[in-house]
């Protein structure tokens, strides 16, 4: 058995892969090639998720009529070591060999349905090149449908901080030598698997930054009674940045992990902290009965202080309670079309959501809500180079994120339009165009 491995290199690509035979032409020798085993993995996607292998088994002979190819060819899909899909590539056409020595496109062969696997491919043809030493190349184009959200569970580690706390945190180094480190901090009851089909995906990262997402008291049910503010967790993740001795490091703050930074930035100030990525917070989220229209827009307060009271005696009743209120939330922060084409990837995601501890979860919340972000942080200016992120569909409106932009005079805003599936988690229903524009800004700014 032989085994090529293959990496590619755009989404859509030509895989190469050769065998040197001893077909000799003028003899009518019978070759029969067996069990060669060609394998690739799917451009952005992490091998460790997706691979594919084809396990070519032919006859090819030389005869009166001419040459012939009579393939059968099976695909096998791999999710890591786990075999999940294997298909028949059937009904190959017959050709003439070309005596000038161009491939001859013996067939073609098209599959959608990979068995739930999430990925498409469409193997277009299986033409083979002859070169002057009658070495036989084998050429098999592949196309990743690009709606594909690489979303893979997180392997987390845990972190003890000085109150005996337990934080659970994703590490990954980089492929070269670090340019710096990306420091994550997810939202209220978010999971770092959320993050997944972005670190997935982006080959930039992958090669020149450590990633650390770090999340917030009572992860995994740890029974964190104390400290659930976002002044707390500001001083953990000072204290996690400190542990691991973190540089150069770009804080990319999602929602309330964003304004963990608002809450740390007068204790850690500006040196420490290169870059900053604001996701999708608001600035004021309680309601005050004399905000105007234009003032709910601009700080996107979206609780009165009776949505915001329901929604913490729900979480505060039980374990049971805060998991039937996070079940009946976490599907609103998503589109339409990510509920309806991806219910699986959400469902992960709920059950992920569902791990924090009940006290933990329904005490920093509260606190959250009641927080004027404006006065605590935004009135003095954010120096860094920062990227903003809103959303068209988020359930906060992008006004908001406009009108922040203002407190951050070295900054870039980027707002997700609807057809972009701008929701308040635009990062995992459009990882892609995320990609594009988080490599931009630690590119250019």
């Amino acid at each position: 058995m032989t085994e090529l491995i293959v990496q590619f290199n755009t989404v859509t690509d030509f895989i190469k892969s050769s065998v040197v035979t001893t077909y000799i032409p003028t003899t009518g020798q019978i070759l029969t090639i067996t069990d060669c085993l060609y394998q690739t993995v799917i451009q952005g996607y992490d091998p460790q998720i997706y691979s594919i292998r084809t396990n070519i088994k032919k006859q090819y002979f030389q005869g009166g009529t001419g040459d012939k190819f009579d393939p059968e060819i099976k695909v096998f899909i791999y999710k890591g070591t786990e075999l999940v899909s294997v298909l028949n590539a059937k009904n190959f056409l017959n050709s003439n060999l070309n005596p000038e020595g161009d491939y001859i496109p013996y067939g073609q062969y098209t599959c959608t349905d990979f068995n739930g696997t999430g990925v498409f491919v469409n193997m277009t043809q299986f033409p083979i090149l002859y070169n002057s030493n009658n070495d036989m190349t084998l050429y098999v184009q592949f196309e990743v449908d690009p709606s594909l959200i690489a979303y893979t569970e997180l392997p987390l580690k845990k972190f003890l901080t000085n109150d005996n706390a337990t934080l659970y945190y994703y590490e990954r180094k980089a492929l070269s030598t670090p340019v710096g480190t990306i420091l994550i901090l997810p939202g209220w009851s978010q999971d770092p698997s959320e993050f997944s089909a972005v670190l997935n995906t982006n080959e930039f990262i992958k090669n020149n930054y450590d990633v650390y997402i770090l999340t917030a008291r009572g992860y995994n049910l740890s029974e964190c009674d104390y400290g659930n503010n976002t002044f707390t967790y500001a001083t953990d993740f000072i204290e996690f940045i400190k542990a691991f001795n973190l540089s150069k490091i770009t804080l990319w703050g999602h929602s309330m992990g964003a304004s963990t930074y608002w809450s740390a930035k007068s204790i850690l100030g500006q040196d420490v902290i290169q870059r900053f990525i604001f996701d999708d917070q608001g600035t004021i989220l309680l309601q005050n009965p004399t905000f105007t229209p234009e003032e709910i827009a601009n700080y996107s307060a979206i609780f009165t202080p009776e949505a915001m009271f329901n929604l913490y005696n729900g979480l505060a009743a039980s374990q049971e309670s805060c998991r039937a209120v996070v079940a009946g939330f976490e599907p609103t922060l998503f589109t339409e079309w990510f509920r309806t084409n991806y219910p699986d990837i959400l469902n992960k995601v709920v059950a992920s959501c569902q791990k924090y501890y009940y006290k933990a979860n329904s005490n920093v919340i509260l606190q959250h809500i009641c927080n004027n972000y404006l006065d605590m942080a935004m009135n003095n200016l954010i120096t860094l180079p920062s990227l903003l992120i809103g959303g068209q569909l988020s359930l906060f409106d992008p006004q908001c994120m406009r009108y922040a932009q203002r407190y951050y005079p070295n900054s870039q805003l980027f707002i997700f339009t609807a057809e972009e599936h701008g929701s308040h988690m635009a990062f995992l229903e459009n990882p892609r165009l995320t990609n594009k524009v988080v490599c931009n800004f630690l590119i250019n700014m």
